[in-house]
């Protein structure tokens, strides 16, 4: 798959705005929905059809309110067909090792960051999915 559409979830604004410049950075064609809680991003998520749904989210584990936790509880209650092509990456500024631990067993998270994440962590990323 070619990465069309990113999703940044963390109440940070700064944080958004660094890492939507930093993937602009790797393509201007990808669509980038920033949300600064997470009721306010599965809500969207719910009223999307699945090929417009994001290919990646970058979700920080400390949301305003709730946790990266409480929006893949609702996450997972998506129809597979709706979620199946999304890779989740949970973004923190402490490495909690039970945090680690729970994202490496939820089969809803593809990955663990500690921030900052840099941009060729970010491109590396991306690439992954990519089609050769």
């Amino acid at each position: 798959m070619n990465i069309q559409r990113i999703s940044l979830i963390d109440d940070d604004e700064v944080s958004n705005f660094i890492y939507r410049k930093l993937i602009k950075l790797i393509s201007e064609d990808i669509q980038i929905q920033e949300y600064t809680n997470a009721d306010q991003a599965i809500e969207s998520m719910y009223a999307l059809h699945s090929e417009e749904m994001p290919q990646i989210i970058f979700l920080d584990i400390n949301l305003a309110g709730k946790t990266a936790w409480d929006f893949i509880d609702s996450f997972s209650l998506l129809p597979d067909f709706q979620r199946k092509n999304t890779k989740i990456y949970i973004l923190s500024a402490s490495l909690d090792e039970r945090d680690i631990i729970r994202a490496h067993r939820s089969p809803y998270v593809n990955g663990f960051l500690g921030k900052p994440v840099s941009f060729e962590k970010l491109r590396f990323i991306c690439e992954q999915y990519v089609e050769a």
